[in-house]
């Protein structure tokens, strides 16, 4: 079980790593500098891949990490935060690949007062789960469109007599084919909410929508992105017209919600604290999900969380429209689930 950020990076019981590729908006040495430790020994050859939302402060002394130098082109900000992770097995031939999606940043956020989420899944190159080869598919598609974004001429060269990529490329060539649709989504040609609303039904419409973000729009005075997107899945018949509205954010700073309050509580939406037992009283909601779900104790349902958030550049804009660059999953929640009720923050 991953706990970390860290530990997102870390070889499976009887692996080493081999390659990989991460992306992200913000990225600083230490955390950088720790992953690729986590991830695998010292190398002669470049380990690890990052490809951050172009800055001129550029972390590209980590030995064993080559930093992919981003042109701003088909995207607002690259704030996208997905590792795709090959490990080889040790003694043999067998290959293991990770597919991980953070809502934090590559920083020490996430290790401390940030309530971030992620996911993750393992795929063994022997047993390839369908769903799972979907998604590392269409995970390793949206880095084929980062490469042709960035000077890849580190990872692009030989390395005694072999590229850095070369295994993990050759694993996910070497995949069975599969017609699923992958629970991964990005939002380079198809902004996220359009893709949420289509993959989030049920057989039932839902009596529950949660939401939560690490930033919201501050202008406008109607009901915003919550709003647009509970009408939308309304509209659809995923989510019942009496259906319970929950709103998480930090009451702190409300994250620019102020001036939209009244007009979310009169719509029936609760706002709702965050609470981790793994943090302070202090910690900050930095997460993007949106849940949807049935049930009164016993819960059914489906879950996006990703690096999108409830704002019209990160939700509601495709990259190549003008909007940022995010990526997610959206997955059914697993059997055995109940509610633990609080009461909302106002």
């Amino acid at each position: 079980m991953h706990t970390t950020l860290y530990t997102l990076f870390m070889p499976p019981e009887g692996c080493f790593g081999d390659f990989g590729l991460f992306c992200g908006f913000t990225a600083t040495p230490q955390i950088l500098g720790q992953i690729r430790r986590s991830f695998t020994g010292e190398m002669a050859r470049p380990a690890l891949a990052a490809f951050i939302h172009p800055t001129v402060n550029a972390v590209s002394d980590i030995p064993g990490l080559a930093w992919m130098w981003m042109r701003k082109e088909g995207y607002n900000l690259l704030h996208a935060k997905v590792a795709l992770l090959g490990f080889r097995k040790k003694g043999g031939d067998g290959y293991v690949i990770r597919l991980a999606i953070s809502t934090g940043n590559w920083t020490q956020d996430p290790l401390t007062d940030s309530i971030d989420l992620f996911w993750s899944v393992d795929v063994d190159s022997t047993a390839a789960v369908p769903q799972d080869v979907a998604d590392l598919r269409a995970a390793w598609t949206m880095f084929d469109w980062l490469r042709e974004r960035a000077d890849c001429g580190l990872i692009e060269r030989d390395y005694d007599g072999e590229r850095p990529d070369a295994r993990l490329r050759a694993a996910i060539a070497a995949l069975p084919t599969t017609r699923l649709a992958p629970r991964f989504i990005d939002s380079r040609t198809q902004a996220l909410n359009t893709q949420i609303v289509g993959r989030m039904g049920l057989d039932q419409s839902a009596d529950r929508l949660i939401l939560g973000s690490g930033y919201f729009e501050s202008e406008g005075e109607d009901g915003g992105v919550p709003e647009r997107l509970g009408k939308a899945l309304m509209r659809k018949g995923s989510l019942s017209t009496d259906a319970h509205l929950d709103l998480f954010l930090n009451p702190q700073s409300c994250q620019g919600l102020v001036p939209r309050a009244q007009v979310l509580e009169d719509a029936g939406w609760t706002f709702r604290r965050a609470v981790s037992p793994l943090h302070g009283d202090d910690a900050r909601l930095h997460a993007k999900f949106a849940l949807l779900a049935s049930g009164k104790k016993q819960i059914s349902g489906r879950i996006y969380l990703g690096s999108g958030n409830l704002s019209r550049a990160g939700f509601e804009t495709a990259a190549n429209a003008g909007g940022n660059l995010e990526a997610g999953v959206i997955f059914d929640l697993p059997e055995g689930l109940d509610w633990h009720g609080r009461k909302g923050i106002r």
